[in-house]
């Protein structure tokens, strides 16, 4: 659609049309950034949440580990 317009560039309402398209893709491409960021930062997020229930695991392994020790003795 914006070929066509930009083919015909002298009839003014092309032009309206095409400061509209180009606005709405401005928009479009916002949340698109907006969006990848997000899916960025959800992934680091998970990371950061699978490495704390990772070391929490270590953490109960330890403590079970002392605890059947001193049982022992």
């Amino acid at each position: 659609e914006r070929r066509k317009l930009y083919r015909n560039g002298s009839e003014d309402s092309g032009k309206v049309r095409l400061s509209e398209i180009n606005e709405e893709l401005k928009k479009l491409r916002k949340e698109v950034r907006m969006t990848v960021r997000i899916e960025k930062h959800s992934l680091e997020i998970e990371e950061r949440l699978r490495k704390a229930e990772e070391q929490n695991q270590n953490e109960k392994r330890v403590e079970h580990k002392e605890k059947e020790s001193q049982e022992v003795r």
